[in-house]
């Protein structure tokens, strides 16, 4: 993709989402959580600049919370050219599915204690060709194993996502 022929961005939207609410379903009991996306926000034929604006995840702090080296969250939006080495399978990269994630390494590791991570600032961005009429996301951490992995979180969750338009032409 070659950002110097980006030209103007056709459509510019705001999509705030949480695991609270009516347009909530949980996928997995307090890990998976999916949500309808307006279909206002469904464009055929356009490329999707994808901007993570922030993110929160509440989580209380037990014995397994000390194994953790960051806590994040994953998505099933398709990230178009966009890879993750930490696989635990095999030599291959895979997929990033990564919304964001926080180093957990320089809290106080106090049990049962309730945190709110906060991440902020443009966290993150990438490009897509569609949005699902879906949206899939699941607390995940990453633990001895190094990878990152879906954990049991019943806490807030909320990030906001701003989501550009582009013809195909001017990304491509």
């Amino acid at each position: 993709m070659d950002n110097d022929r980006i030209t103007t961005v056709k459509k510019s939207s705001i999509l705030r989402v949480s695991n609270r609410g009516q347009n909530v379903f949980q996928q997995v009991a307090n890990q998976s959580y999916s949500v309808n996306i307006p279909s206002e926000l469904r464009v055929p034929n356009k490329q999707i600049k994808v901007t993570v604006l922030d993110g929160n995840i509440a989580f209380n702090t037990d014995t397994t919370f000390d194994t953790y080296t960051e806590i994040g969250i994953t998505s099933n939006l398709a990230q178009n050219n966009s890879y993750n080495t930490e696989s635990d399978n095999s030599f291959r990269c895979q997929n990033n599915d990564i919304l964001f994630n926080i180093d957990t390494s320089t809290y106080g590791k106090a049990h049962n204690k309730l945190i709110t991570f906060h991440t902020h600032a443009n966290v993150f961005e990438f490009w897509c060709s569609h949005l699902p009429e879906k949206l899939i996301f699941t607390s995940v951490a990453t633990t001895g194993s190094g990878v990152l992995i879906p954990i049991t979180n019943n806490n807030y969750i909320s990030f906001t996502l701003k989501l550009e338009y582009y013809d195909y032409d001017e990304v491509y």
